[in-house]
C-alpha cells in the first residue's frame, strides 16, 4: 500500500503515513481505483491490479490485448478527486476554473508524456502510448519487473558505498536527460527509482514532471514528499533548477547509505541535522553530497556536472609508474642511474670542464689482474735461466724487457 498524499509505501495494515502524517483511516473514506478487469481504450488495455497510488495519479498493471505484453498505466488523479462509473470528477479547487483548471492539468500531463516518450534511455522509464479517457488522462509504460529502491533499502538496511556510487552514476546519467530537455522529476525518492531483474536503475513517475527555465520565478503545483523535497517546493512560487532535483537525489543516497530517511527541509531549517553517515564513507561522497543536500540554493551544485564533479573530485589519482632513480658521485661527477638502464647521464663536476649535455660515464682506473702479477714475479727468473743456457741471447732479451715495460707504461697512463 503506498500514501495516497506522499506516495511512500506502507505496510498493508498502517494507519498513519510514517513520512508525511497523512491519516489512512478515515471513516467513510472510498477508494477510488479503477476494478481489475476494466478495459481502456476501446478493449485495448486491461486492467489487472492496482501498482500504487500518489498525489496525481493511480499507477495499474494492464495487459496490452494486441501485443500480449504486460503494461504500466498511470492514470491522472489529483489528490481529492472522485468517481463515479468509472468518470473521474475533479476536486473543486480545478473544477471551478480558477488559476488552474483541470483542463490545463490534462494538458500539461500529456505534454510532459509526450516529452518523457521521446527518451531513449536505460535509465527512464519508456512511455509507449498515451490517450484521454473517463475525463482524465492515461499514460502506457514499459512494466519493470524488479524491486523499488525502497524495498531494497527495508531487506538490506544500509547499502555499501560502492553500491551508492553505482546508483549515483545511473541516476545522474538519467537526470541529465531530462534536464537537457528543460524538465525538472519533481519526485525524486526511493519509491521512484526502480532496480529492474537485468540491472537497469530506471527513474519512474514522471506524473510530476514539470519545465523549468533557469533563474526565473515561476509558479508550481505545490509537490512535496517530505525528507526529500528541497525548501523550494514547499513555495508555491519559487526558482526551480536541476539543484531541485539534485537535493531530492542527494537525499535518497543518504538515505540508502545510512539506513535512515533524512529529516523534512523544514524541520532542517530549525536545526534538525542529517542523520549520521558510516564512518567507512568515502570522502567525496561525504562531500558531494553534503553539498547537494545544502539548505541554500546557492550553495548546492548548479548541475548535474557540478554534483559529478563533487563526487570524483576526492578520488586518488592512479599512481605513474615510474623508473627509480638513483645518483651517485664517481670520480667527482654526479651520476644519475635510472633504474636498470644502461642509459646514464651525468651532471655536476666543477669548473670549465663540467659537461651540459649527456655524456658516458668516466671510465674507472683498471686494475692489474692476478695473472699479471704471476708474470711480473717469473721474468727475472726465465732471464736468469735463458742467459745461463744460451749467454747469446741476451742481449734480445734486453731488448725485449725494454719494449714490454715500455708499453705497460703507457698503458697505465691512458687507464688513469
Amino acid at each position: 500500500m503506498h500514501c495516497p498524499i506522499c506516495g511512500t509505501q506502507l505496510d498493508d495494515n498502517a494507519k498513519v503515513c510514517w513520512a508525511c502524517g497523512h491519516s489512512l483511516d478515515k471513516p467513510g473514506e472510498t477508494r477510488f481505483q479503477l476494478d481489475p478487469g476494466t478495459t481502456l481504450q476501446g478493449g485495448k488495455y486491461r486492467l489487472d491490479k492496482v501498482l500504487g497510488q500518489g498525489g496525481f495519479g493511480i499507477t495499474y498493471v494492464a495487459t496490452d490485448v494486441s501485443l500480449s505484453r504486460k503494461v504500466a498505466i498511470k492514470e491522472l488523479f489529483p489528490e481529492g478527486s472522485s468517481r463515479h462509473d468509472g468518470v473521474l470528477y475533479p476536486p473543486t479547487s480545478l473544477a471551478g476554473g480558477g488559476r488552474q483548471s483541470f483542463q490545463d492539468v490534462i494538458d500539461n500531463f500529456l505534454e510532459e508524456a509526450r516529452t518523457v516518450a521521446r527518451f531513449n534511455h536505460p535509465g527512464i522509464v519508456r512511455v509507449y502510448n498515451i490517450f484521454e479517457e473517463n475525463q482524465t488522462a492515461y499514460m502506457v509504460m514499459e512494466y519493470l519487473q524488479g524491486d523499488t529502491l525502497t524495498k531494497q533499502i527495508a531487506r538490506e538496511g544500509k547499502l555499501s558505498p560502492d553500491t551508492v556510487f553505482a546508483l549515483a552514476d545511473d541516476l545522474t546519467e538519467a537526470l541529465s536527460v531530462v534536464h537537457n530537455a528543460d524538465l525538472l522529476h519533481r519526485d525524486i525518492k526511493p519509491d521512484n527509482i526502480f532496480l529492474t531483474s537485468d540491472g537497469r536503475t530506471v527513474l519512474i513517475d514522471f506524473g510530476s514532471a514539470r519545465a523549468f527555465s533557469q533563474n526565473q520565478t515561476v509558479s508550481h503545483t505545490r509537490l512535496v514528499t517530505p525528507g526529500y523535497a528541497p525548501p523550494e517546493q514547499y513555495a508555491s512560487q519559487a526558482r526551480f533548477g536541476p539543484y531541485t532535483d539534485l537535493y531530492a537525489l542527494a537525499a535518497t543516497l543518504h538515505h540508502a547509505l545510512s539506513g535512515q530517511m533524512p529529516p523534512p527541509a523544514t524541520d532542517r531549517m530549525m536545526g534538525t541535522p542529517l542523520p549520521s553517515l558510516p564512518p567507512k564513507t568515502p570522502q567525496r561522497l561525504r562531500v558531494g553530497l553534503e553539498h547537494a543536500l545544502s539548505i541554500r540554493v546557492e550553495d548546492r551544485p548548479a548541475d548535474i556536472a557540478a554534483f559529478r564533479r563533487l563526487l570524483s573530485s576526492n578520488r586518488r589519482p592512479r599512481p605513474e609508474k615510474r623508473t627509480q632513480q638513483t645518483t651517485q658521485q664517481i670520480n667527482g661527477w654526479e651520476v644519475e642511474v635510472s633504474g636498470s638502464s644502461p642509459d646514464v647521464s651525468m651532471r655536476g663536476g666543477s669548473g670549465r670542464n663540467a659537461p651540459s649535455r649527456r655524456t658516458p660515464p668516466p671510465r674507472q682506473k683498471r686494475r692489474s689482474s692476478c695473472g699479471g702479477f704471476a708474470i711480473g714475479c717469473a721474468t727475472p727468473f726465465v732471464f736468469f735461466f735463458v742467459a745461463a743456457v744460451m749467454p747469446q741471447a741476451v742481449p734480445i732479451l734486453l731488448v725485449i724487457a725494454v719494449i714490454w715495460g715500455v708499453t705497460r707504461l703507457f698503458s697505465d697512463n691512458r687507464s688513469s
